[in-house]
C-alpha cells in the first residue's frame, strides 16, 4: 500500500534520475523539494539538454563551465554577477587532495553572511 508519505512513490520525478541516491535521501525530499517537479519552458529544457550533450565526453573547460553556466544561471535563475568565475576564484579556496593535487572551485558563490557555494568538477 502507497500512501502519500511515502517518498519514493511521492517523488516519482526523483526516482527516474539517474544518480544513485548519491545527491539526497528520499527520506529529505519533502524538507526541500515540492512533491511536483517544476515546469521548465520548452527553449530552457532545450537549452539545458544542448549543454548536456555538448558536454559529455568532452573534457573542455570551455565546455563543462557552458554547463555550469546554464544551470547556475539559466535554470536555476541565480544572476551571473553574483559568482566568481575560474581564475577570479581565490587560491584561498583549494583544497590538497589526498594525491597532492590541488583542487580549486570553478565557480564560489558567497552569500550576505556566511553562506557560500563552491562548485568543482572532476573527470
Amino acid at each position: 500500500m502507497t500512501t502519500n508519505n511515502d517518498p519514493l512513490n511521492q517523488y516519482s520525478w526523483w526516482s527516474s534520475l539517474k544518480h544513485g541516491g548519491m545527491l539526497i535521501s528520499p527520506a529529505r525530499l519533502a524538507n526541500y523539494f515540492p512533491a511536483e517537479r517544476p515546469h521548465i519552458p520548452r527553449y530552457l529544457a532545450d537549452r539545458l539538454r544542448t549543454a548536456v550533450q555538448a558536454q559529455q565526453g568532452a573534457e573542455s573547460e570551455k565546455v563543462q563551465s557552458a554547463l555550469l553556466d546554464t544551470v547556475l544561471e539559466d535554470v536555476l535563475g541565480l544572476k551571473a554577477d553574483q559568482w566568481a568565475k575560474a581564475t577570479s576564484v581565490s587560491p584561498s579556496w583549494s583544497q590538497r587532495l589526498i594525491t597532492g593535487e590541488n583542487l580549486r572551485p570553478r565557480r564560489l558563490w558567497q552569500g550576505h553572511t556566511t553562506q557560500c557555494c563552491r562548485c568543482s568538477l572532476t573527470t
